[in-house]
């Protein structure tokens, strides 16, 4: 395994996929001012990414609602808890987690919890889901933040940030001249 400033580069997702990598950028609704900041930033860095040719294309996407509208149910619509289970499932298999980040919490929906109590998941202000635009069998190749050896002290959770950095710097290694823009902090 070769260890760098950032982790172990076999397990830093999508690696594998540069210039072929697009990616879903999910970003949770009502933000603070310094959160909308931050994500701006995190916005340009991924452009410049783009534009270096080490990501195909992005998009920028907000969480799905957290269940079906009764009053206007669509079929194509998937909920928040739905894509978490893709999301999940692609984690699992790997042997990695997404927690810390993501948190499944029961709540209930009644003032006198006489109901069965809900699961509700809590979401990163932001999450990178990496497809291969290469690979058409298993297009999903990475999701960010996600943590290796959940149940060990050797544990690693890579933020967004720094699975950008490290990025930036393979494409520094590689020669591109990505220009990156400051840290995206706080949250992430």
């Amino acid at each position: 395994m070769n260890r760098g400033e950032y982790g172990d580069e076999d397990t830093l997702v999508g690696m594998d996929s540069l210039g072929s990598l697009s990616i879903d950028c999910y970003i949770r609704s009502n933000l603070s001012r310094v959160s909308e900041r931050q994500v701006e930033v995190l916005l340009e860095r991924l452009r410049e990414l783009q534009e270096e040719g080490l990501v195909v294309d992005y998009e920028t996407r907000q969480w799905p609602p957290k269940r079906h509208s009764v009053v206007e149910p669509q079929a194509a619509e998937t909920t928040r808890s739905e894509l978490f289970a893709k999301l999940e499932s692609w984690a699992d298999q790997r042997g990695y987690s997404l927690a810390p980040a993501f948190e499944r919490r029961q709540i209930h929906s009644s003032l006198l919890g006489e109901e069965e109590p809900q699961e509700e998941i809590r979401v990163p202000i932001v999450t990178l889901v990496l497809s291969d635009e290469a690979t058409e069998a298993t297009p999903l190749s990475g999701v960010v933040p996600y943590t290796t050896d959940p149940d060990s002290a050797e544990r690693r959770t890579y933020t967004v940030d720094t699975w950008l950095q490290a990025l930036e710097a393979q494409a520094q290694r590689d020669g591109t001249t990505v220009q990156a823009s400051a840290s995206v902090r706080g949250g992430q």
